[in-house]
């Protein structure tokens, strides 16, 4: 089960990497990625998915960006592995 205390935690991690990197992420920086996290709950509920488990995809979705700069998603794996584990996610959900 994913907590709104874990989901909380999770978008201040993001949130603060990305105010960081600023920088490196112009397109695809915190404002694209609260987008995404705001539209996520639209899409599950219209896909009948578990919308707190589509939240946390939609938050740790274009971390590879800051990690490679580009866009190869096994780029960030390690960086969103480290993020969920702060924000205290169960293995299982972070695999």
């Amino acid at each position: 089960m994913i907590s709104q205390a874990n989901l909380d935690m999770l978008r201040s991690i993001v949130r603060e990497l990305y105010r960081v990197n600023a920088g490196l992420v112009p397109y695809h920086g915190w404002h694209h990625v609260n987008f995404v996290v705001q539209k996520s709950s639209i899409f599950s509920a219209d896909l009948h998915a578990d919308e707190m488990l589509t939240l946390v995809a939609a938050c740790v979705h274009d971390l590879n960006y800051l990690v490679a700069g580009d866009s190869v998603e096994s780029a960030g794996e390690e960086l969103r592995r480290d993020v969920l584990s702060r924000s205290a996610f169960r293995e299982e959900i972070i695999r």
